[in-house]
């Protein structure tokens, strides 16, 4: 197997004026390319937290994260889709690539085949107040793919959808991820999602 990312010991304290909380207690892990992780636990139980740690969005306590590479790039997928509602889905697929000035012809193309391959084609030029809440996840995860990351991280993507479109779209997404040869950490506090 290829480690990509190597965690020994991860260990995150927030203070407060009411003292210490322990939020993620001595977590070691190692992810190898490929693998599609799923943390599973309650609410508030610091899934949440080892992702932004892991994106650079929140500092460690103590331990060490190890990347197998410089410049290790990192997807992260929200609860949310935040999807902008004045850029059409293509727009919003490209932003990613339009921040990191990275955009070409090709890239731009692989999006659209990413978008077409999964069954949003017909709705390319529209907004997303056209798409269903499964739709909107599906581009939320095109968008997310596009700047082609080493890692995906994925932050209860499908928590906000009715039961029915969970169950669906959970199966979509694991298909997606591994037809597109992507590593992947989701977290969730439902057991019915892809582990």
């Amino acid at each position: 197997m290829n480690k990509i990312i190597e965690i020994k010991n991860l260990r995150k304290y927030y203070h407060d004026k009411n003292g210490e909380t322990l939020a993620i207690d001595n977590i070691s892990l190692e992810i190898n390319k490929g693998d599609f992780i799923s943390i599973i636990g309650t609410s508030g139980c610091g899934k949440s937290t080892l992702l932004s740690i892991l994106a650079g969005l929140e500092t460690k306590s103590e331990g060490i994260i190890k990347y197998n590479k410089k410049n290790f790039k990192i997807g992260y997928m929200l609860q949310k889709d935040s999807l902008f509602p004045w850029r059409t889905v293509l727009e919003n697929c490209l932003i990613g690539l339009e921040i990191e000035k990275t955009i070409t012809k090709e890239k731009k193309e692989k999006v659209i085949s990413l978008l077409e391959k999964y069954g949003l084609k017909e709705f390319i030029n529209k907004y997303p107040s056209s798409l269903s809440g499964g739709m909107k996840q599906r581009v939320a995860l095109i968008r997310t793919l596009a700047i082609n990351p080493d890692i995906l991280l994925l932050d209860e993507p499908l928590s906000a959808l009715d039961y029915q479109t969970r169950l669906t779209l959970s199966d979509d997404l694991y298909k997606i991820i591994k037809e597109e040869k992507k590593t992947a950490i989701m977290v969730t506090h439902d057991l019915g999602e892809p582990k």
